[in-house]
């Protein structure tokens, strides 16, 4: 009855193990499942991490830029930076605020202009401009508020394209802004049309007679005129460009911030269920080691019980030998069966004994292994945590590394292979970058870089040339030229000279020849100078005795005058001679000497009287007067009185 109770607790026990078992599998595969989902969730949480840290970076990057305005150029910054200057406002880009799908069109219509500085008026922009010349910071264009004026699109053209599909409008009613600058929205963008698209584009130009400036939403820009710029737009962080950036990062961030949020709680959950399955397993395990425990002693129970009754059995089997006269063959059998059974049953103490041993030492070795466990899930969590922050600061890296590889493309034209290659530092990094900085403010006091500097140097070189060799001819020219008044010099000191000595005496013959006696000469008041000597006439009628010519008379100063012009015709005669009244001062007397003396000479010139006096006019032999017989008109009259 023992036996088959025991042998019914043996089934009944292996029966719960098979279930155990299946259960164990069950909650294996779950606790993979839950592992699997886990190790995903933690990679998603890992790569959303980086994303997140990457466009936190790039959002700081910008704000920064944004707050220190490294987009606005250093001359622009300076005005809006110093306090003293009144009347600034600021940048025409920072006053306007416009939907992010006008953006690119309003952008390429202020151009350049974005970064112009709006001010109060234009004493405000002559202080600041006052302010840049004398600390040689560059050049800035402002927009006085007072003195802009609005632009327009006529509402004829208006009219005619309001209705063509795709046309957007007018892209000054397309920006929000402050009233106070309405003029100066109206005269940058007031006369600009935008449109959906380059088609749109080429059929609204036709229909306006390309009168008006027109933009579409992908940049293309239509000027007036007709010339159309176009093509792919290099991305760039514009004061317009930079609001919308940040925008989209901010809802990217909070966005994935949201999205990693809902991450780890179902992490926290799928932690949860993983370490209720990971205790199920366990339970599970712990029961599965208990039943078999049991089935073992059960097992064990059984042997003892059958060996037990096999040897009542035998005991019995023993008396119906003893009574069947075969106990001592019946007893050889018992103690082999004795020996053998002791035998086994010393092997099999040694056997248990050993597995307990073994049991002990896999119990430790358990021990140790969930020791391990832990001690590896801790330094694994701790690594895992490592490994974030390492991805955040290669983020960082990342970020850095892309910008300073963008400021060698757009600053310096160069990519790192080539800087590598051709620029090899071969100083010390800390000394180099103190170079560059030294090189930089040098940069910055020099100005604004002006592009066409080179050919305006090559223009300038080829004038200044042109000039040169002109300069160069015209010294030679003014040497050779000096050399011949140097010569013509001479020769006009020599010729003066010779003449004056002649006309000297001649004039002393002519003098006492008109005056009937008397005294005349000639005499240089600075002999040693020829070309810039003066000279006097010292003249000595007859009867009288002067000191200077001032004491003459009217009269005799005429009639001496007189004699020096005759003494010079007498010298060198001439065909042709106009006197305009010169007797004009001379008595009776003295116009008769003068009349005579003039009919001597005039076999060799011809003379030309003007005069009033009638004494003079007996000496003519021709004379010319005008007369009038109507009023108004002149009348030419000669008379030809040699032939009287």
């Amino acid at each position: 009855n023992n036996i088959e109770g025991v042998n019914k607790d043996i089934s009944l026990l292996s029966s719960s193990l098979e279930k155990d078992n299946l259960v164990g599998l069950d909650i294996k595969k779950r606790k993979d499942e839950k592992e699997e989902k886990r190790n995903k969730l933690l990679n998603n949480i890992r790569n959303l991490n980086k994303e997140i840290m990457d466009s936190t970076n790039r959002l700081e990057i910008l704000k920064d830029n944004m707050a220190n305005d490294t987009k606005i150029p250093n001359s622009v910054k300076s005005v809006l930076n110093n306090v003293r200057l009144k009347g600034i406002h600021n940048v025409l880009g920072k006053l306007i605020d416009v939907e992010e799908k006008y953006s690119l069109a309003i952008e390429v219509c202020l151009g350049a202009n974005t970064n112009v500085i709006v001010v109060d008026d234009d004493k405000c922009a002559k202080d600041a401009i006052i302010y840049l010349k004398d600390n040689k910071l560059g050049r800035v264009t402002f927009f006085p508020i007072s003195n802009i004026k609005a632009r327009y699109v006529e509402q004829s053209v208006l009219d005619s394209v309001k209705d063509i599909k795709g046309f957007v409008g007018i892209a000054a009613e397309l920006v929000k802004y402050d009233k106070q600058y309405k003029d100066i929205i109206y005269n940058q963008l007031g006369n600009t049309l935008i449109v959906d698209n380059i088609d749109t584009l080429n059929k609204v130009g036709k229909l306006v007679n390309f009168k008006y400036k027109i933009v579409s939403l992908d940049g293309e820009l239509l000027f007036a005129g007709g010339a159309i710029t176009g093509g792919t737009l290099k991305p760039n962080s514009s004061l317009l460009n930079q609001r919308f950036e940040i925008e989209r990062l901010d809802d990217e961030i909070q966005e994935k911030s949201k999205k990693l949020m809902n991450l780890e709680l179902d992490l926290n959950k799928i932690e949860e269920e993983y370490s209720n399955v990971c205790l199920e397993m366990d339970t599970n395990e712990r029961s599965i080691i208990g039943l078999n425990e049991q089935l073992k002693q059960k097992k064990d129970y059984l042997n003892t019980l059958t060996v037990n009754y096999k040897t009542k059995e035998e005991e019995l089997n023993g008396t119906e030998n003893v009574s069947n006269k075969s106990l001592d063959k019946e007893l050889d059998n018992i103690l082999k069966q004795y020996y053998d059974t002791t035998a086994k049953k010393e092997k099999l103490d040694k056997e248990l004994d050993k597995l307990k041993d073994d049991k002990s030492d896999l119990t430790l070795k358990i021990a140790d292994m969930e020791r391990e466990y832990r001690e590896i899930n801790a330094i694994m969590n701790q690594k895992q945590n490592e490994l974030k922050s390492e991805e955040v600061k290669a983020g960082k890296m990342d970020v850095k590394l892309d910008n300073l590889l963008l400021n060698l493309n757009e600053n310096y034209g160069l990519t790192y292979e080539r800087a590598k290659d051709e620029y090899s530092l071969d100083v010390d990094v800390e000394v180099a970058r103190l170079n560059v900085n030294n090189l930089k403010v040098k940069i910055h006091e020099l100005g604004e870089v002006n592009t066409g500097s080179i050919k305006e140097y090559e223009r300038l070189n080829e004038r200044y040339t042109f000039l040169s060799s002109q300069k160069d001819d015209l010294e030679t020219s003014v040497s050779e030229l000096l050399s011949i008044i140097e010569e013509m010099d001479e020769i006009m000191k020599k010729k003066f000279v010779e003449s004056f000595e002649v006309i000297r005496k001649e004039f002393n013959v002519v003098f006492k020849e008109l005056f009937k006696g008397g005294e005349a000469r000639l005499e240089l008041t600075n002999p040693d100078d020829i070309l810039n000597t003066g000279i006097e006439i010292f003249a000595l009628p007859p009867g009288k005795k002067l000191n200077s010519i001032a004491l003459l008379s009217g009269g005799e100063k005429t009639l001496t005058a007189i004699s020096l012009l005759f003494a010079i015709l007498n010298v060198k005669p001439v065909p042709f001679v106009v006197l305009d009244e010169v007797e004009a001062a001379l008595d009776e007397h003295n116009v008769d000497s003068f009349g005579k003396y003039l009919q001597t000479k005039k076999d060799k010139s011809q003379f030309i009287i003007i005069t009033h006096k009638k004494r003079t006019m007996e000496y003519a032999d021709t004379l010319y007067g005008v007369t009038m017989q109507e009023s108004g008109v002149s009348k030419l009259v000669s008379v030809r009185l040699e032939d009287k």
